[in-house]
C-alpha cells in the first residue's frame, strides 16, 4: 500500500509542479508550494521504510494488526512476541518445519494427521425416539 501512496503523491506533485515551469508570478509560487508539499510526502513515505500488513492467526480467527504498517515495526514486534509464542507453543527446527509443510514425519514417511473424532450426538442431547418396525410402536 505504501507504493500506491508514493505513486499518488508523486503524481499529484507532478500535476502541480510541471505546469509551474510555464507560468510565473504568484501562481507559480502557489503551484511550487503544493508540489513541494507532495514531494515532502513522497520523501517521508520512502524514508519511513517499506510498508506491510501484519496479521495474527489463531485457531479461531485471523486478526489484522492495523497499528503495524511498516516492516521495521513488524520485525520489532516479532522480536518481542516470538519468545512468548515459543514458550506457550514450543518451537520447531527448520527441518521439522519443512517436513510438516510436506506432510511427512521425521523419518520422511507420510504421516497424515488423524481426523477429528465427532460424536454422532452432543452429550447433552435428548434421546432419539425411533419407531420399532416389528411392532409399529414408538419407543
Amino acid at each position: 500500500m505504501g507504493k500506491v501512496w508514493t505513486a499518488i503523491f508523486g503524481f499529484l506533485g507532478a500535476v502541480f509542479g510541471l505546469p509551474a515551469f510555464d507560468i510565473g508570478g504568484t501562481e507559480a509560487i502557489v503551484m511550487w508550494s503544493i508540489a513541494g508539499f507532495f514531494a515532502v510526502l513522497v520523501i517521508s513515505n520512502v524514508a519511513l521504510s517499506p510498508t506491510c500488513a501484519c496479521h495474527i492467526r489463531t485457531a479461531v480467527q485471523t486478526e489484522r494488526l492495523s497499528a503495524v504498517t511498516r516492516i521495521r515495526t513488524a520485525r520489532r514486534l516479532l522480536r518481542r512476541i516470538r519468545p512468548l509464542i515459543e514458550g506457550v507453543q514450543g518451537s520447531l527446527s527448520q527441518q521439522e518445519f519443512a517436513l510438516r509443510l510436506r506432510g511427512t514425519d521425521s523419518t520422511g514417511a507420510y504421516a497424515p494427521e488423524a481426523p477429528p473424532v465427532v460424536s454422532p450426538q452432543p452429550i447433552d442431547a435428548p434421546p432419539v425416539i425411533t419407531r420399532d418396525n416389528s411392532t409399529g410402536q414408538f419407543g
